[in-house]
């Protein structure tokens, strides 16, 4: 069930995650991933110790839940792959 009540900012996504994701689309990079990420004031994410293939996003979608700590996201690698995520704090 999603609630549109909340209100949430890029504050709200600062800090280390952790990342288990599946690919399609892209030859090149269907496989499952996991890692850590850390995302930054601005926002921006870096993602170190990926095991199982590399990652590159260039467009992002997602949803947090109310308590802020797991995101379940869709996003774009810019090469055709359509992964779908789910990071926890």
């Amino acid at each position: 069930m999603k609630i549109t009540t909340g209100t949430y900012s890029t504050a709200d996504m600062m800090e280390d995650w952790v990342m288990h994701s599946v690919s399609s689309g892209n030859a090149g990079s269907r496989d499952w991933i996991f890692g850590h990420s850390v995302v930054d004031a601005s926002g921006n994410s870096t993602f170190s110790q990926m095991m199982g293939g590399g990652m590159m996003t260039s467009t992002f979608h997602g949803i947090m839940n109310e308590g802020r700590n797991i995101i379940v996201s869709t996003y774009s690698d810019g090469s055709g792959g359509y992964p779908f995520s789910i990071q926890v704090k």
